[in-house]
């Protein structure tokens, strides 16, 4: 698409694009030409002696993003920046996923992260969380169980501690040999060991392999033998738990009455009852139909969600429900996979913990610009507060009230009333997109919104033809 014609800036606009605030504010209707101004703000600051590299434009949608930057190209073109030295024009959760990918070994973070993005693929992870909680509740579940019928009446070792997970699994291999065996053939298929996965790549070198080279390789390859060890042991676990179940059940079940077999009553009680307590996470999943749970997936992704916006902490929930969501962090924290919303918190934690980091940020931004702020979450508008330079703030923030369409993300209509005092306040009403009686009609709806600044847009095109309502009930329609 070739750059719109170049216009010349009206008072408003000007008024904003040559403003020598360090701290500015700006409420822009829809159609006010905000986009335009904003790209002006920058050319502005590069003309006072600021590097280009230096400003950084952040708005919330990608799409926005991109526009923002084919924009900004054509506008600093003329002024011979080359591309490399350009604005930089990103989304908050891009710009937050370059730093936290940047200082990821600082946040302690498993591994390099990768965006965990896309509907299937958030489902999918909170699964595998649910899954894993089930699983680690099935080897307590076990523990319990030998404690009480295959160890000595006390159910702990001779020190009174509880019996270790190799005491568990000697007393497995002797009691239930035939079970330990296919438990263990089981965990075999499952998590195979194999030697040359386990050896590290040898590097082909024309000359002779220093000690320091050979050291590093050995070390590599005994700590994937390990990796792949402790995998097998955790299979193998579960399997064992399994067949300890099954056997205990059949083993109760011939001992009970015949009354109590057919009705299944008193399975349990030679055998072992499930501990107290049973989490109900594991109840309600291992029993489901798929429908369900996807729905139990569905519900937890939502109380996370709602969770990390209203900024509440694990203790604000039921226990069951904290051990969800603080075992989805974890997992993202110990594999580097994150979502969205896990982005803007560990940048917040970046910038708030991290002096090195902060210093850096600042250094590569000094000037910002912040497009669409009315869409921002609290979260953002806290995160804002730690990328500008409090020793030398110099930042923009545009947006509309009138067009906060975000809520159900966390955004907050009331951003700009919360801004500090300091800040000077300008607005732009001139509209050159809709005719009059647009403006008309929509200033009549906007009016019955309690939470807004008053402000009524003026047209600069004709009065056009009356507004019209349609009614369509097909997307085709439509």
């Amino acid at each position: 698409q070739p750059p719109p014609p170049p216009r010349q800036l009206n008072a408003q606009q000007a008024a904003v694009a040559d403003s020598t605030a360090s701290e500015l504010s700006v409420r822009a209707g829809a159609g006010t030409g905000k986009t335009h101004t904003m790209i002006q703000r920058a050319v502005r600051l590069v003309r006072l002696g600021v590097p280009p590299n230096c400003v950084l434009m952040v708005t919330f949608s990608v799409k926005a993003a991109e526009e923002l930057c084919s924009r900004v190209g054509h506008a600093f073109a003329a002024l011979g920046v080359p591309p490399r030295l350009l604005p930089v024009g990103k989304t908050f959760h891009a710009l937050a996923f370059f730093w936290v990918r940047r200082y990821w070994r600082a946040l302690e973070l498993g591994a390099a992260p990768a965006p965990l993005t896309g509907d299937a693929g958030v489902r999918k992870f909170m699964q595998r969380v649910l899954e894993e909680q089930v699983a680690e509740k099935r080897l307590e579940w076990c523990v319990a169980a030998l404690r009480k019928h295959l160890l000595r009446p006390g159910g702990a070792d001779a020190d009174g501690a509880p019996p270790s997970w190799e005491v568990v699994l000697a007393f497995a291999r002797q009691s239930l040999p035939a079970s330990w065996r296919r438990a263990c053939e089981a965990a075999e298929r499952e998590v195979p060991f194999d030697e040359a996965q386990a050896a590290p790549a040898r590097k082909k070198r024309r000359g002779g392999r220093d000690a320091a080279d050979v050291a590093a390789e050995e070390e590599e390859a005994r700590a994937r033998r390990a990796e792949l060890e402790a995998a097998r042991m955790v299979a193998r676990r579960a399997h064992v738990y399994l067949e300890l179940r099954g056997a205990q059940r059949r083993s109760s079940r011939a001992r009970a009455p015949p009354a109590q077999r057919a009705t299944g009553e008193g399975e349990e009680e030679e055998g072992g009852p499930m501990p107290p307590g049973e989490d109900p996470i594991a109840r309600l999943w291992l029993g489901a139909s798929k429908k369900e749970r996807r729905d139990k997936v569905a519900f937890y992704l939502e109380l996370v969600r709602r969770g990390r916006q209203q900024r509440q902490g694990y203790s604000e929930y039921l226990k069951d429900d904290a051990d969800v969501w603080r075992r989805y962090d974890a997992m993202q924290r110990r594999e580097g996979r994150l979502d969205f919303d896990a982005m803007l918190l560990h940048f917040h934690r970046l910038l708030g913990e991290h002096e090195g980091a902060r210093r850096a940020f600042h250094a590569a931004h000094s000037h910002l610009i912040v497009d669409e702020y009315q869409d921002n979450s609290e979260m953002q508008a806290k995160l804002l507060e730690l990328m500008v330079n409090q020793a030398d703030p110099q930042v923009t923030v545009v947006g509309d009230d009138d067009q906060c369409i975000y809520c159900f993300r966390g955004a907050e209509p009331g951003n700009f009333s919360r801004l500090p005092q300091r800040y000077e306040h300008c607005t732009l009403v001139d509209n050159y997109r809709s005719t009059a009686n647009i403006l008309r009609v929509a200033h009549v709806l906007l009016e019955e919104c309690a939470r807004r600044e008053a402000k009524t847009l003026a047209p600069t095109r004709e009065t056009g033809a009356p507004v019209e309502l349609w009614k369509v009930t097909t997307p085709a329609e439509q």
